[in-house]
């Protein structure tokens, strides 16, 4: 099982997307409690667990506090569709990260609109 699971498609500008798997260690418990779980070598993106899902220009928030919104849709407007492809790149290499820590390599997987695991 992989540690994260995420869906995500580019539309030009815009890049919508669902945390489909999580495990709980990667979860932030309170709103006080920002876990950054992974920064893009290039320190532009991060991925983020505090609150709900959400994602904006440079960082992925991922399932938090707030459980009731765990199956809730991302979705950002880019300024161009550039920009939109470097953020599904980024979260490609951060979930790919994430999931190879402890020694497990796990490579983004495609099904249907792109899961990443």
């Amino acid at each position: 099982m992989s540690k994260l699971a995420v869906g995500v498609k580019q539309f030009g500008r815009m890049v919508i997307g669902r945390v489909l798997e999580q495990v709980e260690s990667l979860r932030s418990r309170t709103e006080d409690e920002s876990l950054t779980l992974w920064t893009s070598s290039d320190e532009k993106f991060t991925i983020n667990s505090v609150i709900d899902p959400d994602l904006c220009k440079s960082i992925l928030y991922i399932r938090g506090e707030i459980t009731d919104k765990d199956n809730e849709e991302f979705y950002h407007l880019f300024g161009t569709e550039e920009e939109a492809a470097q953020c599904v790149q980024h979260i490609r290499e951060g979930v790919a990260a994430i999931n190879a820590e402890g020694g497990r390599e796990t490579a983004a997987a495609g099904i249907e609109l792109e899961r990443i695991e």
